[in-house]
């Protein structure tokens, strides 16, 4: 055996180890990655730093929540402009309740697009106050040194690391404060709405919801966590063998835009992120972009997962591969039916799908 299969069983163990001591033979978690009081203490103190605005009631109920986030960074991918543009897109037409992780500084920027659409501001003055980055240590100096051996790192950032790798905290802890009383949670990319002609209006469509997740808890699929690829996981190398985390970096698999489910899956899939990340960062690797992760998690936890692939729709002249979830989740009013037409599945049947 090598010295580098060594390390990576090492590796493998380790993570596994962490897993189980952290959370026990089913990984289901009732508590969020922070003490419940030590976030509602981080959020509304002096409510400086979690403002709501809306016009909705108080009490009333949305089945499905939204959460997504903007933080500006020096090295963006694209600019402030491009992304005024894209939160019109988005923002601007989901009449489904939105939290909004951001900054004071581009509140009325949000307020001004969600023009009264029902909204929940979670107010950082920069990324790096976010809870997670300073428990248990910051992680400011520690991304910083990582860019050094980021392969894209004239691209990227120790701001956009800390950016992507936050959403599984995002999502967990909304739906853990739950300020709009909802069933559904969903992450999305605040910019990742690029073309303006898509109806969005009542996004995501609860018929889809139904149909990742069925009706309840007595539901085998309701705490699964629903997310879409961009294709098939190529050389998949199912258990005992399993592929190694230095091959998820160079694969195009998981869509980090857009994942959710409900509180269950939520909870878990943070937590298991969080876990691997810091096993991960510890021996050295590059844990900056948080893709890697989710298709380490997709395949080594499979039958954890719902999956819809782009690469399953019946036709192929529809919007980007990586944007499939919009449509998909859209209302049955979406101009290509036949776009909406790729199944949902069990992550561990596709996986082990025969190539075509």
């Amino acid at each position: 055996m090598t010295s580098k299969n060594v390390a990576y069983f090492l590796s493998v163990g380790t993570i596994g180890l962490l897993i189980y001591v952290m959370y026990g033979h089913d990984l289901i978690f009732s508590k969020p990655r922070l003490p419940l009081y030590l976030i509602r203490e981080e959020t509304d103190r002096l409510n400086k730093l979690h403002v709501r605005w809306g016009n909705h009631s108080e009490g009333r109920n949305y089945t499905t929540t939204l959460v997504t986030a903007f933080f500006g960074m020096e090295k963006a991918k694209h600019s402030l402009e491009e992304y005024k543009v894209w939160l019109k897109n988005f923002l601007g037409q989901v009449d489904t309740p939105i939290v909004i992780f951001t900054q004071p500084k581009f509140k009325d920027l949000m307020v001004q697009v969600r023009n009264g659409r029902p909204t929940h501001f979670v107010l950082y003055n920069e990324i790096w106050d976010v809870p997670w980055l300073l428990e248990p240590h910051s992680l400011h100096d520690d991304y910083h040194k990582m860019h050094a051996i980021d392969p894209e790192r004239s691209r990227h950032s120790p701001e956009l690391y800390a950016v992507w790798n936050s959403k599984p905290w995002f999502l967990q802890t909304m739906s853990e404060l739950n300020p709009f009383n909802s069933t559904y949670f969903y992450w999305m990319d605040v910019g990742c709405v690029r073309e303006s002609d898509i109806k969005l209006g009542n996004y995501p469509n609860l018929e889809r919801s139904l149909e990742v997740f069925g009706e309840d808890e007595r539901s085998e699929n309701y705490k699964k966590l629903n997310i879409f690829t961009v294709g098939r996981f190529p050389n998949y190398k199912p258990p005992p063998d399993s592929n190694t985390f230095e091959e998820m970096a160079e694969m195009d698999f998981v869509i980090g835009t857009f994942f959710g489910g409900t509180v269950y899956s939520i909870n878990w899939f943070s937590r298991t992120f969080y876990a691997i990340h810091d096993v991960q960062l510890s021996l050295g690797e590059f844990v900056g972009k948080d893709q890697t992760l989710y298709n380490w998690i997709a395949t080594q936890y499979p039958d954890r997962f719902r999956v819809v692939c782009s690469c399953q729709q019946i036709l192929w002249n529809c919007r980007s591969g990586w944007f499939y979830f919009q449509e998909w989740y859209a209302g049955e009013d979406v101009a290509n039916e036949d776009c909406r037409s790729a199944p949902v599945s069990n992550m561990t049947d596709f996986l082990l799908l025969d190539d075509d």
